[in-house]
């Protein structure tokens, strides 16, 4: 039960402020937080991570990504079974990326896109807006990529004699 808290949590808070950019801010009108930095903007992406294939002309776009965001969820929800307890960085991590798929997920089962509503820009470059869920993605990601980095504690066999040859005869 406890391992289901921070998916919940984080699908929860996605949600929320998905709802509260839907009923308040319309579609695609910009609201500066941070001049030149940071603002809210509605917007629908139809696409993948970060918009891509947003534009592209697919059959059946929404089940095809909503099917294919089902299977990467059931893989990570089987994996997330195999990961030990002590193993609380990946746990936590993994914990991250569902609870963001989740509610990536629900968005694509309701209305055929992503409600993404964060935009950063500096200058001239501005990033794909994103959402809570993207970002709890996001940073389950980092965290697995530093997690592989960690020395893993292995049984391994007993060191061999220093007398022995490396033959072994």
């Amino acid at each position: 039960m406890k391992a289901l808290l921070i998916p919940a949590s984080i699908v929860i808070l996605d949600q929320v402020t998905k709802w509260m950019v839907i009923s308040r801010l319309p579609l695609y009108e910009d609201v500066p937080i941070i001049s030149g930095l940071l603002s809210l903007q509605h917007v629908r992406n139809s696409g993948a991570v970060f918009g891509f294939l947003s534009g592209a002309d697919i059959p059946f776009k929404p089940y095809l990504f909503a099917l294919l965001s089902s299977l990467a969820l059931f893989a990570l929800a089987y994996y997330a079974r195999t990961i030990p307890p002590e193993e609380r960085l990946p746990r936590l991590a993994l914990s991250l990326v569902i609870g963001g798929a989740i509610g990536n997920l629900i968005d694509r089962l309701r209305f055929g896109y992503v409600v993404d509503f964060v935009k950063m820009y500096w200058d001239t470059h501005v990033w794909p807006n994103y959402n809570v869920a993207d970002s709890a993605i996001s940073v389950g990601l980092v965290l697995l990529i530093i997690d592989s980095f960690r020395p893993r504690h292995r049984e391994s066999a007993p060191a061999p004699s220093p007398n022995a040859s490396p033959t072994g005869l």
